[in-house]
């Protein structure tokens, strides 16, 4: 397993962009010498699999390991669920069931990756 710097002695300080990739997909479609991005993947095999290639490329929870701020850490579940409600009161109700709260995770995961994004 390859580590952030350990692994990659080759990292930059500074990037010219980033490419967000979940599969090999959008690996191919990238220009793989290019140096000057970054690829950030939310799939870790895929990760190390790029920095095997030789590829510049960051796990996206390498964010966390500096992270400082931990409201997030303590509100990401009402922060997940308030966007459903208005004046307290559930407003995705669809016979008996808040279809709100069907996406709690996916929207909770969201608002932590952007939040450790924008640590980077």
């Amino acid at each position: 397993m390859l580590g952030y710097r350990r692994g990659c002695p080759f990292f930059k300080e500074q990037y010219r962009r980033f490419a967000l990739v979940s599969n090999q997909r959008h690996i191919d479609k990238l220009n793989i010498s290019d140096r000057d991005t970054l690829v950030i993947s939310c799939d870790w095999l895929l990760w190390q699999k790029c920095l095997e290639r030789g590829i510049h490329a960051l796990y996206f929870e390498a964010g966390l390991r500096d992270w400082q701020d931990k409201t997030i850490e303590k509100n990401i579940f009402i922060m997940a669920n308030d966007w459903f409600y208005q004046g307290g009161r559930d407003v995705t109700m669809f016979n008996g069931v808040s279809l709100g709260r069907q996406f709690t995770r996916e929207i909770a995961q969201l608002l932590t990756n952007y939040t450790r994004l924008q640590g980077l």
